[in-house]
């Protein structure tokens, strides 16, 4: 482990804000642009794909004013129309209310642009995406399993048919949503913002400035949302066991939602469990481990996930391991700023790291630096303003 020493940062999310002072964000720039999150605000997507372009495109001073809202204000969000030149729908399932709005952006000539980040739009995937995903059996009958995603994608897909282009995480998916959709698709990466740079560059400048020195014991890292990676953690079981009974002073700490193969019972006292954190905090807990463990099934509905989890250690100065996805493979140069994986090399990839940790600052020198250069809110401002205001 990485012994920081820096103690949790009591954290509140930017966008708990009030209505009013949404509304009153609009107000001042040459272009007005809202963002409508068809949820309600999260540490995931809300905050990768809405609360970081507000964010960004206000940074651009008078030109641009933007703003965000969510499911809860979809009453209201009619009466922005005459307010706003570009209504960007994140996630948006249609509904006879959104519908409406739609509808009167449209005959108002405001400009519609849908944005998802995954394959929730695509029937034609769904038994991929629900075995994937490993979909719960275990509370809901396999008809409401069914039922519900199939819903789901059936209104995220009515409602990009109904926006005149697409805004997505990467170039995969994005040929993904125009093969499926026949529209124009752009493409802004995910992206950090100002608050994970500050805390994480903290982080990446103590470790440099120690060596990267470490204590025992050493810390595999695994950080999940949501149960639907259970299937991708499986991958790693058998190499974790072999690591466990290899190395004495080996841990693996899980941060998120995750159910464990029982297989791993025997070692419970050496896996750390942790609630979700909030992303500031997060990136400490990132920052003490050695490795970042990244593993996916490889499919086409993987290949449509972004590159977050790789660079969101990176930027601590942690190395990470992941799987070839489409997205981890242009992202990850093997053997130079992290590892890939494939289904069968886990415990070879791990071990080659923890047998040889002489090589490990310069891997993650140069994952910090790669972090740095492609994911920071500055150097993509050009794309989003471009993406946005075409």
């Amino acid at each position: 482990m990485f012994p920081l020493n820096m103690p949790a940062v009591i954290h509140r999310n930017p966008w708990d804000i009030s209505y009013s002072a949404r509304l009153q964000a609009l107000a001042g720039g040459e272009r007005k642009i809202a963002f409508y999150y068809g949820l309600m605000p999260d540490n995931g997507t809300f905050r990768y794909r809405v609360y970081n372009m507000v964010r960004s495109l206000n940074s651009l001073g008078g030109r641009v004013s933007a703003s965000f809202f969510y499911r809860s204000d979809l009453d209201r969000l009619v009466d922005l129309i005459d307010k706003i030149d570009i209504l960007v729908i994140c996630r948006g399932k249609y509904c006879d209310r959104l519908g409406h709005v739609v509808a009167v952006a449209r005959n108002k000539g405001k400009k519609l642009i849908f944005e998802i980040d995954d394959l929730m739009f695509d029937a034609r995937y769904m038994h991929l995406v629900l075995r994937t995903a490993d979909a719960d059996y275990k509370r809901f009958t396999r008809d409401e399993v069914w039922q519900y995603w199939y819903g789901d994608c059936a209104r995220y897909a009515a409602m990009l048919s109904l926006c005149d282009r697409a805004v997505t995480t990467n170039h995969y998916l994005a040929e993904k949503i125009r093969d499926y959709s026949g529209k124009e698709v752009a493409v802004i990466p995910n992206f950090l913002n100002e608050e994970q740079l500050d805390i994480s560059r903290k982080i990446y400048q103590h470790k440099k400035g120690n060596g990267f020195s470490r204590t025992d014991p050493i810390y595999l890292g695994y950080y999940s949302g949501s149960h639907t990676h259970n299937h991708d953690f499986r991958i790693l079981t058998d190499a974790l066991i072999s690591l466990f009974e290899k190395y004495a002073n080996l841990k693996l700490r899980v941060v998120g939602l995750l159910d464990l193969d029982e297989r791993l019972t025997p070692w419970s006292d050496r896996i750390e469990l942790l609630p979700i954190q909030d992303y500031i905090n997060l990136q400490t807990s990132i920052g003490e481990v050695e490795i970042n463990l990244i593993p996916l099934q490889v499919n086409t509905f993987t290949n449509c996930k972004s590159e977050l989890k790789y660079f969101e250690a990176g930027i601590t100065g942690t190395l990470s391991i992941a799987s070839p996805t489409v997205v981890y493979s242009n992202a990850i140069q093997d053997g130079h700023n992290g590892l890939l994986a494939r289904s069968y090399e886990w415990f070879e990839k791990i071990d080659g790291v923890l047998s040889n940790m002489n090589e490990y600052r310069g891997l993650a020198e140069n994952a910090f630096l790669h972090a740095e250069e492609n994911y920071s809110w500055k150097n993509l401002l050009g794309v989003v303003e471009k993406t946005y205001l075409a």
